[in-house]
């Protein structure tokens, strides 16, 4: 089974719809095998605009098996901002050995100029790093007034892997 819900936009959908944003908002994906919530954004360097990408206050609850909450922006020149979701209570299958995963994962890549992961809630749920936040890019990242709360990691794994290419990066306020 694959994941929940799997939101794919890419440059001639977002074009039409509103100058280049997307917005993924109060979505309940539970009770999935394949894993929850999954976002890709792509091909969004439009010329007369800067695209807005928003996955907010979504729900994505007892899922199994893979990412609870992906969110993957590739050569996007604009603001990226993942704020409000719950997650809670999923299950994903850890790596025993190479890359750590996030239960919760975001990646910034080609073009960002900002990320902003805001007051979500990470509760209870198993599997690698509770959170992990990859920007190549040399713009601001801000992980600020977020819980990370009773996550069970397989071996010895961090609960924030924050990985950046060199940008400004701010960390405040979290549980």
């Amino acid at each position: 089974a694959g994941a929940g819900i799997h939101v794919s936009v890419s440059a001639p959908v977002a074009a039409a719809v509103n100058g280049g944003s997307c917005l993924v908002l109060g979505c309940r994906v539970t009770g999935n095998k394949g894993g929850g919530l999954r976002v890709d954004v792509a091909d969004l360097r439009l010329p007369a605009s800067r695209a807005e990408i928003g996955v907010l206050r979504n729900v994505v609850h007892d899922n199994a098996g893979g990412t609870a909450l992906q969110v993957l922006s590739r050569d996007v020149s604009g603001v990226l901002t993942v704020s409000e979701n719950l997650v809670e209570s999923n299950e994903r299958i850890a790596t025993v050995s190479g890359e750590v995963v996030g239960i919760v994962d975001i990646a910034a890549r080609s073009g960002t100029q900002r990320l902003d992961v805001v007051g979500n809630r990470v509760l209870s749920n198993t599997g690698d790093a509770a959170v992990r936040v990859v920007s190549d890019e040399d713009g601001v990242v801000q992980f600020l007034g977020n819980a990370l709360v009773d996550n069970i990691a397989v071996g010895v794994r961090p609960q924030l892997l924050l990985l950046d290419g060199g940008g400004r990066v701010t960390v405040s306020h979290n549980d």
